[in-house]
């Protein structure tokens, strides 16, 4: 018997460069995390922030690179982060699953 639940995730995770907002995160919805990205690192820009994010949002993870964080995500599939960082990320670092 086949897991359909599975088999959809799947094939999202494989699709994920063709899906529009609000399906992934808009210019818009970045700006504003980006912003308090910003204002975290100029209130203590010597500290090393841990970031933990749900899901493997590719959009999230290279934004939080750019700012040095230290990436921890929880999903429930590891196949899901095999697949989505497939995907480009302009900025990378160190990720824990």
């Amino acid at each position: 018997m086949t897991n359909k639940k599975f088999t959809w995730a799947k094939a999202k995770a494989k699709d994920w460069k063709n899906y529009l907002p609000p399906t992934r995160p808009s210019i818009s919805e970045l700006a504003v995390i980006e912003k308090c990205f910003v204002d975290l690192v100029k209130s203590n820009p010597r500290k090393k922030y841990k970031l933990a994010i749900l899901g493997c949002t590719v959009e999230f993870r290279s934004l939080a690179h750019k700012y040095g964080m230290e990436i921890t995500m929880v999903d429930f599939s590891k196949l899901h982060l095999e697949i989505l960082s497939e995907q480009y990320m302009m900025y990378k670092g160190k990720e824990n699953f």
